[in-house]
């Protein structure tokens, strides 16, 4: 697992130094000491998420670390429940509209159409969007308007996958777990060992199956255009114009 430096965390996940200080004073953090130097892992950048997402709802980090130490409460499922965490890019939203020329207003509409929430131009971008940028570049030859269409039909499409394996995983994973009265702990130590394995059945699943839909949608088109391609140069005669067919199961 890749050994980050304290500076680095921070960078990563959007913290400050002394935020990550202090929750390795608290005992949420332990970083390991390397040549000196203290080192933290992937896993950390959840766990900072993690206690920011609680300290939203009031938890305050000294009532988790002292949880932490008394053996109440474990962090340690964050460094599986996902192996490649999402880190923040150094690049501000601003910043990436410029260099995609894009306005504000254009910029909203993108992010809208990916699936994904509303920014504030001074927010970093996390490194995920920065990729997919990136491959919004390699359309800008196209019209705007239908690679946005185009973009939407991903964005909604991915979103109801993700929100079908969330629902499959409260009650097909947790739901026996809570129903055997399991105490949460277990629940997510459990849950967590189960999900690495479902992630990547998962993430193959949507690869294959976009594969193999796209597999007839392209053999149909390069059959007609072979079709016309000899009907033009007079080997074939010209077939009469049929009804456009949903493509074959094959």
């Amino acid at each position: 697992m890749p050994a980050l430096s304290k500076r680095e965390l921070a960078r990563r996940c959007g913290s400050t130094l002394e935020r990550i200080e202090k929750l390795a004073a608290l005992g949420i953090l332990v970083p390991v000491r390397e040549e000196g130097d203290e080192r933290f892992t992937l896993g950390d950048l959840q766990r900072v998420r993690l206690i920011d997402a609680l300290e939203q709802l009031g938890i305050p980090p000294e009532s988790i670390g002292r949880a932490i130490q008394e053996g109440h409460v474990s962090l340690a499922f964050a460094d599986v429940i996902l192996p490649d965490p999402v880190s923040l890019s150094g690049v501000t939203y601003a910043e990436l509209a410029r260099d995609l020329g894009l306005n504000e207003e254009e910029l909203d509409e993108t992010m809208s159409a990916l699936g994904l929430p509303r920014t504030e131009l001074g927010d970093l971008v996390p490194d995920d969007d920065l990729e997919i940028s990136n491959l919004w570049r390699a359309t800008s030859a196209f019209d705007r308007d239908a690679v946005t269409r185009t973009a939407r039909v991903y964005g909604e499409s991915m979103l109801k996958i993700a929100d079908a394996e969330n629902r499959f995983w409260e009650s097909e994973v947790e739901g026996p777990m809570a129903r055997a009265a399991l105490p949460a702990q277990q629940i997510i130590d459990l849950g967590a060992q189960a999900g690495l394995p479902l992630q990547a059945v998962a993430s193959e699943l949507v690869r294959l199956l976009h594969r193999r839909h796209l597999h007839r949608y392209a053999m149909q088109t390069y059959v007609r255009r072979l079709e016309l391609a000899m009907e033009e140069a007079g080997v074939v005669p010209a077939s009469p114009a049929i009804p456009k067919r949903s493509p074959s199961r094959t």
